[in-house]
């Protein structure tokens, strides 16, 4: 058995610029790179040269964000939010060509007669994609206006408050719909679902005014929703591929102990169900359930697991989480992470507990591991599941942040698969920034790929 070290490096030759490389580019191309830049930064290319001069008034992509903007000016948050105002104003008046984006992300409620009046003259232009995201604490009134973009594909509203009304028909052309930091009631957020019949990529997170939600998309295919409801019920989705369930916020966690059965009924009937994204706490829910020993969800369809925020301080949980790789045998890629290093204690008692009975994961090729600064319980468990799974491929360790890791450590992670499961043909990676026992503190430091085979 041996260690296999690649090291990935990379150089950049010199290299002399004679022309304006960028100027010479297709229309296309430099539309596309001034519509990623801020207001301010696009202004700011007018003054490279005369044919620059007027360039950013012709860009389809508007990004208006106040986060850093006009720091050079002096001046208090009212006088700042005039220039700025000023400028959108400009741009859109002198605007020429086709607006298919356009991102608000400033102050709205210091603005708000502003931001209305855009909103009220970019609903003839046939925008194609909105982005409304309020940076103050109050939350901002979304005006009706919003509701005549006739060829809206995608909108994404972020602390605001929407009233849907009364007469509207939906976004026939509507595919991506974004959520977060809202209010709305229960039937309005349910009834906007309905009348927009093309939506494939759907994000509900945070909707302060809604505890229940009922999905239904016939084109649905990405949900990601967080477990601060009391009841969610997905109906009519064949196209459902991906669901992620996040953690709650603060807020949410104070609403009533939630009924999370129709779900995950939901889930197992789900037909096209490939990838499930859990938070932690979604299998403490169910293991306050009682539904450790026979576990109510099963998917034949379901291929990719990945468990966010992992804690080991609930046996019952972990035996959850076990049930669940248990009763979806198709699954082939398991992915968890940590943030914080976890006790060994109860993932210890966990483990030396189900040691003796016959647990297998036959079917699981792939399983990756992301941590912060320590793993602890998070490398025990691991260990259990490459010593339970025959079929794996590959165990990989993707250690984020800028701390490195040392050479040891890396070794001994290595010797603890090696004892758990002598027999694996496994490859073990890592991707993390290494540091070699022999190299001095102050040394430089790369990022590195061991494989490892086992």
């Amino acid at each position: 058995m041996k260690m296999v070290q690649s090291i990935v490096e990379g150089s950049v030759s010199n290299m002399e610029i004679d022309i304006d490389r960028i100027s010479n580019l297709p229309w296309d191309i430099q539309d596309m790179i001034l519509g990623k830049l801020p207001l301010c930064d696009a202004v700011r290319t007018s003054v490279l040269s005369r044919g620059w001069r007027y360039k950013w008034l012709g860009v389809s992509s508007l990004v208006v964000d106040s986060t850093g903007i006009l720091d050079s000016l002096e001046a208090d948050k009212q006088t700042k939010g005039d220039a700025l105002t000023r400028m959108v104003n400009y741009f859109l008046l002198n605007h020429q060509g086709n607006l298919r984006r356009f991102c608000i992300k400033t102050h709205c409620v210091r603005n708000m007669s502003g931001v209305y009046n855009w909103l009220q003259f970019i609903s003839r232009r046939g925008v194609q994609e909105f982005v409304l995201e309020e940076l103050d604490y109050v939350l901002f009134e979304v005006p009706s206006y919003l509701f005549m973009f006739k060829h809206l594909r995608s909108l994404e509203l972020i602390r605001c408050v929407i009233q849907v009304p009364a007469n509207f028909r939906g976004f026939n052309f509507l595919i991506e719909l974004s959520l977060k930091r809202m209010t709305i009631k229960n039937e309005e957020i349910e009834r906007l679902i309905l009348i927009c019949p093309a939506i494939e990529r759907l994000t509900l997170l945070s909707l302060y005014d809604v505890d229940s939600l009922r999905i239904r998309g016939a084109a649905l295919k990405s949900l990601f929703i967080d477990s601060g409801y009391t009841e969610v019920v997905i109906q009519h989705a064949p196209q459902l591929s991906a669901v992620n369930i996040a953690h709650a916020s603060h807020h949410q966690n104070q609403r009533a102990a939630p009924n999370w059965h129709h779900l995950i009924h939901c889930l197992s009937s789900l037909p096209s169900l490939e990838q499930l994204c859990l938070a932690w706490d979604f299998f403490e829910l169910w293991a306050k359930a009682d539904v450790v020993e026979h576990f109510p969800f099963a998917n034949d369809h379901l291929s990719t697991l990945v468990l966010d925020e992992m804690r080991f301080d609930s046996a019952d949980a972990l035996r959850v989480c076990c049930s669940l790789l248990q009763s979806c045998p198709n699954v082939h890629t398991l992915s968890f992470s940590v943030k914080t290093r976890c006790s060994r204690a109860v993932a210890g008692f966990f483990l030396e507990e189900d040691q003796q009975q016959n647990i297998s994961f036959r079917h699981l090729k792939k399983v990756t591991l992301k941590y912060g600064n320590q793993m602890g319980a998070a490398l025990d468990f691991l260990s259990f599941i490459v010593c339970r799974s025959p079929s794996l491929e590959s165990a990989t360790f993707v250690k984020e942040g800028d701390s490195p890791i040392s050479q040891r450590t890396l070794e001994r992670i290595y010797r603890q698969l090696k004892r758990s499961a002598p027999n694996s043909n496994a490859v073990v990676k890592f991707v993390a920034k290494v540091e070699p026992c022999d190299a001095p503190s102050s040394s430089r430091k790369r990022r590195l790929f061991y494989d490892a085979a086992a």
